[in-house]
């Protein structure tokens, strides 16, 4: 019988991806990102939100989306 698989949080990662305006040969949104590693995993999403708004603010660029990518490590 197979041991049972034991799921650990692994420190987080932030993206905020930016709109950096249109592709003019294709005329499809040319989009960037930034990140930031070692968010806690007992971070509230609320302020994990409230920080990359406030770090949006800093660039001339709009911001396409929000992204809070969790991470975990699987053993037996």
């Amino acid at each position: 019988m197979a041991n049972p698989v034991i799921s650990v949080e692994q420190p987080n990662r932030l993206r905020i991806r930016f709109n950096q305006g249109i592709d003019p040969e294709t005329g499809k949104p040319i989009i960037r990102s930034q990140s930031w590693g070692g968010i806690k995993p007992q971070a509230v999403q609320q302020d994990v939100y409230d920080v990359a708004y406030e770090l949006a603010q800093l660039s001339q660029h709009s911001v396409f989306e929000y992204l809070l990518e969790e991470d975990k490590s699987l053993t037996e």
